[in-house]
């Protein structure tokens, strides 16, 4: 649970930083020092890496990482999540910017756009349609179907959600169960993208 915030605090020499994932999880923060006389290096370079993908690194100056907005809106035809690396390093402006994607929601983690970004560093979902938090019309639109269910900011435990709906586990569809930028708990069916 290392906080990348607090690592470039405590080493004001830090020049660049490494943030290596491997299937999903977050492996390694290695911190790039140099000894300056002129005083420490004030927006270190942060590269994020997904070792496994074969995606393009992606990488920004820590200062548009900063405390900066990112727009918010509704789901549109695609769902992006980023890889473990991105996320540890708090990326959300950067990425925002870099891809012209909009946030569901400040705290929710997952993007949106029209149009897919094949570069992006992480997961692509085609969104095929969004419900607002009705277990009665999540079951009537998935029909028996299997899916696989995630949760980003959702105010439900999902322990309960899961049991509450049986849906079997499997793909094609994926389900996210999230807060929108509006507040309300929705769930966004997709099918996952290559």
């Amino acid at each position: 649970m290392f906080d990348l915030h607090e690592g470039l605090r405590l080493l004001p020499e830090t020049t660049r930083v490494d943030i290596l994932s491997w299937k999903g999880e977050c492996r390694e923060i290695l911190f790039h020092l140099e000894r300056d006389t002129s005083g420490p290096v004030k927006n270190p370079r942060i590269i994020c890496t997904e070792l496994e993908s074969g995606l393009p690194d992606f990488d920004f100056h820590f200062r548009e990482s900063g405390d900066a907005a990112v727009s918010t809106g509704e789901p549109k035809t695609w769902l992006y999540e980023p890889h473990a690396a991105v996320r540890k390093a708090g990326a959300w402006p950067p990425i925002c910017e870099h891809f012209a994607l909009e946030a569901l929601h400040p705290n929710t983690h997952l993007f949106t756009s029209e149009k897919i970004e094949r570069d992006f560093p992480g997961r692509r979902f085609r969104i095929l349609d969004t419900l607002p938090y009705r277990p009665a019309e999540i079951l009537e639109w998935m029909a028996g179907r299997p899916a696989r269910m995630l949760f980003y900011n959702f105010p439900e435990q999902s322990q309960q959600v899961i049991a509450q709906l049986r849906i079997p586990s499997g793909e094609p569809l994926w389900l996210f169960f999230v807060t929108k930028h509006d507040g309300h708990p929705a769930v966004i069916m997709t099918e996952k993208e290559g």
